[in-house]
């Protein structure tokens, strides 16, 4: 794979509320769990490359070094549940559970997990264009190096997937977004 801006395993991770019921519904659930992000942020080591929340799942692109994937994920549901049971007095069935997990080993892996994942809000008919959607990543991608960026999404590190385009970042933005709504863009990418 190419060099992404670290030397960690990446993996694509999907999280679901039981039995797929919309835990996360409305904003200030989404909110919270970017900001639960946050603070796993500050006690653990890890990067995300990518982030999708949709009602009923939140789908993540986590590049790690040095911890088990399965400490990260622990502490965000655990976090997650208590706000959930404690603050918006969430049943334990419609409570954040794994529900796909894989390591990603190419750069072509990754970066159609990316786009896939910013792409399902267009593809379940929540928005026209994956522009429109405040609940990804990709609108910090558009904005990153930016000041504006941090103050989008402070959870993305961007550099996971724009070192593996191109080591000029400004071109690298032009490239992401390109192939956001360009399969042969895409494919090119792949195979190089």
């Amino acid at each position: 794979m190419r060099n992404n801006g670290g030397s960690g395993e990446i993996y694509y991770v999907i999280l679901r509320g039981g039995e797929g019921k919309h835990i996360l519904a409305n904003e200030c659930e989404k909110m919270k769990l970017l900001e639960t992000l946050v603070v796993i942020k500050k006690e653990v080591e890890f990067k995300v490359g990518a982030y999708c929340i949709l009602d009923n799942q939140v789908e993540l692109l986590l590049e790690i070094k040095g911890v088990l994937l399965s400490n990260i994920i622990e502490m965000l549901i655990t976090i997650y549940t208590e706000y959930s049971i404690n603050i918006l007095r969430t049943h334990k069935d419609m409570l954040l559970t794994v529900y796909h997990q894989e390591q990603l080993s190419s750069f072509r892996e990754v970066i159609n997990a990316v786009i896939r994942m910013h792409n399902k809000p267009v593809k379940y008919n929540i928005v026209q264009d994956v522009d429109h959607y405040w609940w990804s990543s990709y609108r910090s991608y558009k904005s990153y190096g930016s000041h504006k960026a941090h103050l989008i999404s402070p959870i993305l590190d961007g550099e996971v997937i724009l070192a593996g385009i191109d080591a000029d970042i400004k071109k690298a933005i032009r490239i992401f977004v390109k192939c956001h709504k360009d399969q042969q863009c895409l494919e090119e990418l792949g195979r190089e």
